[in-house]
């Protein structure tokens, strides 16, 4: 039978209720096999597309349901916004026009519980039914993804995790996992969840195979553990300086990768001078992924540098991080072999209402414990974790490394991202939590590292302080590692040149402790206890400084090319 519709109803808005209800009974049949999955609250969020060659009248049962009139949204890309060199790939593409205003398609909850009935009733065959829903979801999950809709990016990442853990099991993840390059070598022939996980992982991967021709050519790719380090030259003194502490003092085992952006970014000089240490490799990490899309720079190349590297188990340093312990005894934290990925609290700070929190809220519905408890979604501070180490195994944890890099393309970072939060550093357990992925949080507060002073830097010269860098301890309080290196503040120029003095630390504490403007010192009350470092610290702390008095690696060093 031919399907009657009033004259007044516009295209724009039919198609895309149909594809709102599409989506609406895929999930729900998704839903049957797991009652958990929120079907209502996900199908409150997902309309925010349209597809105007979308044909909804291919079934012959007769559907007729009066809608109001709404606007017709366009879908149109400016490619020259932000940058005028990046080209963008037709892989994907952007709704910049349909971001910047509220869709009127939201109005018709009411209408799209009538149009569910309507086909409940009406379409007696459920084999002719699931196929039609079946069909609106392809045509759904085909539209491109707009870089600001998080509901929408949420919906989806969720959507990846149930059909690819459905698929392919809960990890570890191999080349050799059964059919699991179907979704890219194979999409044509799909069909089913299949055919859907091939559709969704494109269209939220589409930089992914570049060099990668396959999820097994990635999986074949890394093996082995290993520590990563991302540098140009504009830091090479302070990862040369890292390196030569985790070789010749700390005398760590572990292999060492240093990935740059691009041959200007670290010289062929700078790169030699890293290699000539033992087991030391250099990467150039603009070559594995589609950088017209991604266009890595600045933060951004830290998780794109963890997903490139060698190392199947990763952990991914900061060039300026010092550690006086092996990086590797965190491979044997009981908390990230459980769960595969290890983080690391940041500092206290800016309590109440921000525009991060905000944000969070708007998509993180059902979040981890640990986000749901979290300061950053509480609002009791605006920063939560801290990215100077992330550890995680990525055989495990594939689908939150690669949410984790999706926070970082280039316009969803610049546009989004890195303007409701300070750089790279909470995309690691947002994206996790995204992509239901589990992961693991050293429960301590951070610990503040340095020299006592008093008055440093404020007006109050009977002020006493701590200044210096913060750092983190192990489960069981032991410190391994700080920030920002062994000199005072390589942030300010009269202090870049000194040796910090290394006198003492405390964990964070916000009744005793206020910090300074510029975080360079803390004030403290003078009855508040400075720990002491125990004597193989000091030993460690005072080899590291006295190798760096003799090579002079950071002191003088300068940033220039």
């Amino acid at each position: 039978m031919k399907i009657y519709l009033k004259k007044k109803i516009i295209a724009t808005l039919v198609l895309g209720i149909v594809l709102f209800i599409g989506s609406f009974l895929l999930i729900l049949s998704i839903a049957n096999k797991n009652k958990n999955y929120a079907v209502e609250e996900t199908i409150d969020d997902i309309l925010n597309t349209n597809d105007e060659h979308m044909n909804m009248f291919n079934n012959d049962e007769n559907i007729n349901v009066d809608f109001d009139r709404t606007n017709p949204i366009n879908n149109k890309e400016d490619a020259n916004i932000d940058n005028e060199n990046v080209n963008y790939s037709n892989e994907i593409q952007y709704d910049e026009e349909a971001e910047e205003r509220e869709s009127e398609l939201y109005l018709c909850n009411e209408n799209l519980k009538m149009l569910k009935d309507k086909l409940n009733s009406t379409m007696r065959e459920n084999t002719k039914k699931e196929n039609l829903m079946e069909n609106f979801a392809y045509k759904y999950l085909s539209t491109d993804i707009v870089f600001n809709n998080f509901v929408d990016i949420r919906n989806r990442a969720e959507l990846h995790t149930m059909l690819w853990r459905k698929i392919y099991g809960d990890g570890p993840y191999t080349s050799a996992t059964p059919d699991i390059n179907d979704v890219i070598l194979n999409p044509g022939s799909l069909t089913g969840d299949k055919k859907l996980l091939a559709i969704l992982h494109k269209k939220l991967y589409p930089w992914l195979y570049e060099k990668f021709k396959s999820p097994s050519s990635l999986l074949r790719s890394f093996k082995g553990k290993g520590i990563v380090i991302c540098t140009g030259s504009y830091h090479f003194r302070f990862a040369r300086s890292t390196v030569d502490t985790l070789r010749n003092v700390i005398k760590t085992k572990l292999p060492i990768e240093i990935m740059y952006v691009g041959l200007s970014d670290l010289s062929e000089e700078h790169r030699k001078e890293l290699e000539s240490y033992e087991n030391v490799f250099c990467t150039d990490v603009t070559q594995f992924f589609d950088n017209d899309i991604i266009f890595i720079s600045g933060f951004a190349v830290k998780p794109f540098a963890a997903l490139a590297s060698r190392f199947e188990e990763v952990i991914l340093i900061d060039a300026d991080a010092t550690y006086i312990h092996d990086p590797a005894e965190w491979f044997e934290d009981e908390e990230y072999k459980k769960t595969g990925a290890l983080f690391f609290k940041d500092r206290t700070l800016y309590p109440g209402p921000h525009g991060g929190s905000e944000w969070i809220h708007e998509w993180m519905v059902e979040p981890s414990e640990y986000a749901k408890n979290s300061r950053f979604y509480n609002e009791l501070s605006a920063h939560e974790i801290e990215s100077s180490t992330v550890v995680i195994n990525k055989s495990k944890r594939l689908l939150g490394m690669l949410l984790t890099c999706k926070f970082n393309e280039q316009k969803i970072r610049d546009r989004v991202v890195y303007q409701k939060v300070f750089g790279d550093k909470e995309t690691y357990w947002m994206a996790f939590d995204m992509a239901k992925e589990p992961y693991s949080v050293i429960p301590h507060p951070i610990i503040y590292i340095g020299e006592i002073n008093y008055g440093e830097d404020i007006e109050d010269k009977n002020q006493k302080q701590l200044c210096g860098h913060i750092g983190h301890t192990d489960r069981n309080g032991r410190i391994m590692f700080w920030n920002d290196h062994i000199i005072k503040d390589k942030h300010e120029p009269k202090y870049s040149n000194q040796l910090l003095r290394f006198e003492g630390w405390f964990y964070e504490d916000l009744e005793n402790v206020e910090w300074t403007d510029t975080f360079h010192c803390a004030n403290i009350k003078d009855d508040f206890p400075i720990n002491e470092f125990t004597q193989e610290e000091k030993d460690i702390i005072k080899s590291i400084l006295d190798r760096e008095l003799e090579k002079k690696f950071v002191l003088n060093a300068g940033t220039s090319y």
